[in-house]
């Protein structure tokens, strides 16, 4: 075998390579990347309305007792 068989087996090798293992990894990954990113922000999420629930509540309850929030003007 000379050597320019032995570079196309290689650059044939490595075109395989590319279509068979990274490429499918990189698409493999775009949507996992996503889905990553929403776990990560999912507990500020549920935390945030969590607060704006109980805001919403103190305030509710504020203006029907009667009593002004010190804060508005």
């Amino acid at each position: 075998m000379n050597s320019e068989t032995a570079t196309k087996i290689r650059s044939y090798a490595r075109i395989l390579k590319f279509y068979t293992v990274k490429l499918p990894f990189v698409y493999l990954m775009i949507p996992v990347g996503f889905i990553f990113e929403y776990l990560v922000t999912l507990p500020y999420i549920v935390l945030v309305s969590i607060d704006e629930r109980r805001q919403t509540r103190n305030q509710s309850i504020e203006t029907a007792s009667g009593r002004k929030d010190p804060d508005k003007k």
